[in-house]
């Protein structure tokens, strides 16, 4: 194909400038300034415009079948061509009618996707008409062959016709002289010396001259490879590596992609202003959400610090709940409920635990649901201000106050239920249960040996005075008596001093009790921090999105850029 590397370029500069845009429209970069999409499908896709002149049966025809390789034109030796016809490139073959000197012919043939041709009846044509029309193509024409036949170049019409062209015309002028075949080698650099004569003379300047073979240019090329010695022969490769050098060449055609390189060059520096301007963006926002983030964590310190005061006021609440439990285990250690548990056989150590422990709950539960709920109403409140701090820094919407609220009082909840498990196993975790019902085992037996002993002196008592032994059953009685004496002397005392030990012994776990509470209560904080921080998970979304979207978008900026760089070697 002609000119094989400007189109090459053509097509980069094409592809380029379209990556281009779409990069723009993804940064919002506006492109109507200096890519306008007009003005790319016209520089960018208008093909080369080459029109054809010459008299009668010079041979134009046959010219064009074997430019395009293919029998495109009617060639006869009567006149074939009475119409200006344009040729353009279609995906079906079609004609139409423009008016009765003009025809376009559509074709599926590749050269036509960037060449147009533009087929003249004759410079001599008796219509008039037909000459005007083709001055109508020759300012926007790339270049103009004209088509003298090796028979007759001296004809008069074309001349005349070359003589009324301005400057800027001239310059793109080609004689080509057809159906050279038809002399003999020797004859061809006689003809052309003359036609260069005369050129000077009527024109004062000599064009390039192409002596060719048009039909053996043709026939070499429809049987290829086997013709291209023919296709050699008959000239044409000289005068298509002209057309070739004037396509790389023309200085219209590489100012207009220098124009449309420079022009991408403008909306790559504004392309380039976005993305600076996005990645100081980013880092402006990542820079907010790391603030807010150690805003929110100095917060979640400061409540631990504030709260370790509810820490001491569980202290508070576990030795109030210790005197009742023990008041409680006083009352168990009554007389007679003593020697009912001593015959009952009842777990009193499990049954005060367990009393201590739903009391204790009870009470961690309120006192973490109250701190808590204080909390949310804080974290609402920062939550409203943050909500306006995001909507201006970022400009993005976060959870709604209800939303975040919502959430935290689903975190309290668990929160309020960790706390009241953690102070039924801490009450475990203390181990009085086993020292109390070690104390009471002990303090049973006591007691029941007592009860035995003074029930055996009642039984004898009875017996020796069914017998009516003399004295014995006073003394017996006197024995039983004083022995219930002690059981119950032993009983009060032994119960005091169970309850008081039992007493001080919880007292003095106060702290232990706080402290085991403590990491579970720092970790409830840290969850209910984490699950309050979670309403920023859409602005971590938001930029880690922008992140993941600027990389690619600069690595292609610096593709595009240097096959922009590498385009400019080829247009300069």
């Amino acid at each position: 194909m002609f000119g094989e590397r400007y189109f090459e370029t053509r097509e980069l500069l094409s592809e380029v400038v379209s990556s281009i845009v779409d990069l723009a429209r993804e940064t919002a970069v506006n492109t109507a300034d200096q890519l306008n999409q007009h003005v790319l499908d016209q520089g960018l896709s208008r093909p080369f415009l080459f029109v054809i002149c010459g008299e009668v049966n010079a041979g134009k025809s046959t010219l064009l079948n074997a430019l395009f390789g293919e029998a495109v034109c009617k060639v006869n030796v009567l006149p074939e061509t009475d119409r200006v016809i344009l040729y353009q490139y279609g995906s079906v073959r079609k004609d139409i009618s423009v008016s009765d000197i003009l025809l376009e012919k559509y074709a599926p043939i590749e050269l036509l996707k960037d060449f147009n041709l533009v087929d003249t009846p004759g410079t001599n044509s008796v219509d008039k008409s037909h000459q005007a029309i083709s001055e109508r193509f020759m300012p926007v024409a790339d270049l103009l062959l004209f088509v003298f036949p090796i028979s007759n170049p001296w004809g008069a019409a074309t001349w005349d016709f070359l003589c009324r062209q301005p400057d800027a015309v001239l310059d793109k002028v080609v004689f080509v002289i057809q159906q050279c075949d038809q002399r003999e080698p020797e004859d061809i650099p006689v003809i052309l010396g003359h036609l260069r004569d005369l050129a000077m003379k009527r024109i004062g300047r000599v064009p390039p001259v192409f002596p060719i073979s048009g039909k053996m240019a043709y026939e070499g090329k429809i049987s290829m490879p086997f013709g291209d010695e023919k296709r050699r022969k008959s000239g044409i490769v000289e005068l298509e590596d002209f057309i070739s050098k004037s396509v790389c060449d023309s200085a219209s055609r590489r100012t207009m992609l220098q124009d449309l390189r420079l022009a991408a060059m403008a909306v790559m520096q504004k392309i380039e202003d976005k993305i600076e301007d996005q990645t100081r963006r980013i880092d402006r926002d990542g820079r907010f959400l790391e603030e807010v983030e150690r805003e929110i964590d100095g917060m979640r310190a400061h409540t631990v610090h504030k709260h370790a005061q509810s820490l001491g006021g569980i202290s508070e609440v576990f030795q109030r709940e210790a005197r009742e439990v023990a008041r409680m285990l006083a009352e168990r250690m009554s007389i007679g409920k003593s020697f009912i548990r001593v015959v009952s056989g009842e777990n009193t150590a499990l049954h005060m635990e367990s009393l201590i422990q739903e009391r204790l709950q009870a009470s961690v539960e309120e006192a973490s649901g109250h701190d808590f709920s204080e909390l949310i109403r804080v974290c609402s409140n920062h939550w409203g201000s943050l909500q306006n701090q995001v909507k201006q820094e970022m400009s993005i919407n976060i959870e709604s106050a209800e939303a975040i609220e919502q959430r935290l009082t689903q975190s309290q909840f668990k929160f309020v239920n960790r706390m009241g498990r953690a102070s039924t196993q801490s009450i475990g975790n203390l181990r009085v249960r086993g020292v109390l019902d070690l104390a009471l085992r002990q303090r049973d037996g006591s007691l029941r040996g007592l009860m035995v002993l003074t029930i055996l002196l009642l039984i004898g008592m009875g017996v020796c005075g069914a017998l009516a032994v003399p004295w014995a059953p006073l003394i017996l009685l006197a024995l039983a008596m004083g022995s219930g004496g002690f059981l119950c002397w032993v009983t009060v005392q032994s119960g005091r001093e169970i309850v008081s030990e039992y007493r001080d012994r919880l007292l003095n776990s106060s702290d232990v009790f706080s402290a085991s509470l403590r990491h579970d209560y720092e970790e409830g904080l840290r969850l209910f921090f984490r699950d309050y921080a979670l309403g920023l998970e859409e602005v971590r979304k938001h930029l880690v999105s922008e992140k993941l979207s600027l990389q690619p978008r600069l690595q292609r900026w610096n593709r595009l850029f240097l096959a922009l760089k590498a385009i400019e070697q080829e247009v300069t």
